[in-house]
């Protein structure tokens, strides 16, 4: 029993992890995208 509490903790560390690594990349991915689009506006100019 205690053997499966510890994966199921593991487990959820794990799906905890990965959902804030996806939030993370989520935020630079859009930030970025947001950088990119700012510089050529100021060219335009």
């Amino acid at each position: 029993m205690e053997e499966f509490i510890a994966i199921g903790r593991n487990s959820v560390i794990i799906l905890g992890s990965a959902f804030v690594f996806a939030g993370f990349f989520v935020v630079v991915s859009t930030w970025l995208a947001g950088n990119t689009v700012e510089p050529e506006h100021e060219a335009g100019y």
